[in-house]
């Protein structure tokens, strides 16, 4: 995952943003001074400052210093234009997919919805209600 993706998904989660609002943001939207960035919301919604937290300023300045253009939009693309909502939704698919490629075998096992026998279960134990005193804390 690029600088850029990882800052795109860590933004649009912790502000709530639509996509459309996510690729709308510019430059100018963001105060380094304030930490804070001003989301222009769309249907309706009420625009107006979000606190930016330590974590993502230090993930906004370390994405725009591998930029080296002058566009006005925070999220850009490889072809140096604005990011499109197709690229989003094209970035999150691919996300998620290897996402789910490198989770454990439990985490696969339960996302398929077929049952999982550790090594520690025999069959059935977990289906009557029984556990094994191995895996007890």
């Amino acid at each position: 995952m690029t600088f850029r993706d990882h800052l795109l998904f860590l933004m649009m989660y912790r502000h709530g943003l639509r996509c459309s609002e996510a690729i709308d943001i510019r430059m100018e939207d963001v105060s380094f001074d304030r930490a804070a960035l001003w989301v222009r919301r769309l249907k309706g919604s009420n625009s107006g400052m979000h606190p930016i937290e330590g974590d993502e300023l230090r993930a906004i300045r370390l994405y725009l210093s591998t930029r080296s253009d002058s566009l006005p939009w925070l999220f850009v693309s490889e072809r140096q234009g604005r990011l499109t909502r197709f690229a989003v939704n094209y970035l999150v698919e691919r996300t998620a997919k290897a996402a789910l490629r490198s989770t454990s075998v439990v985490l696969r096992h339960h996302a398929e919805g077929t049952p999982y026998r550790g090594e520690n279960s025999g069959p059935g134990k977990h289906d009557r209600g029984e556990l094994d005193t191995e895996t007890r804390n």
